[in-house]
């Protein structure tokens, strides 16, 4: 299996790896057009302050980096997320970004101008509330 994991990380062009339990399953996306090495350079912006994760990909093994990956899309535009929605983890995130970007655009857009999330209707929970915040305030200084 290292030797596969490897090949994956090497050649894969167009293609998107969804772990389950034992086994995985591959899912072709049409966007999807970096390596999975890619994944391993893209950088982020909030979560290394946060729990320590340098990479997206020890960041989608580390929940606590799962529960501010919402947070990181949205306030971080340099990663192409879109890219990587096959992924489960990061598809929640980002329908949890969409949302919170929709209610909260003009902060959003003013603090870090990014390019806009697709719209998303839903309800934002309040206890989240104060980590928007802080992470609002954490970009904008």
């Amino acid at each position: 299996m290292p030797f596969f994991n490897y090949y994956i990380k090497k050649h894969a062009y167009n293609l998107c790896l969804s772990f389950y339990e034992d086994n995985f399953t591959f899912e072709i996306s049409p966007i999807f057009n970096y390596t999975f090495d890619d994944m391993f350079e893209d950088q982020l912006r909030i979560i290394p302050f946060y729990t320590g994760d340098k990479t997206l990909d020890e960041a989608l093994k580390n929940k606590k980096s799962l529960q501010i990956l919402w947070l990181e899309i949205l306030f971080n535009d340099l990663i192409p997320w879109e890219d990587y929605l096959c992924l489960p983890e990061i598809k929640m995130a980002y329908e949890k970004a969409s949302i919170w970007y929709h209610h909260f655009k003009t902060m959003v857009d003013w603090s870090v101008k990014r390019k806009s999330l697709r719209e998303q209707k839903g309800e934002i929970d309040e206890r989240e509330y104060r980590k928007f915040l802080e992470v609002l305030n954490f970009v904008s200084g």
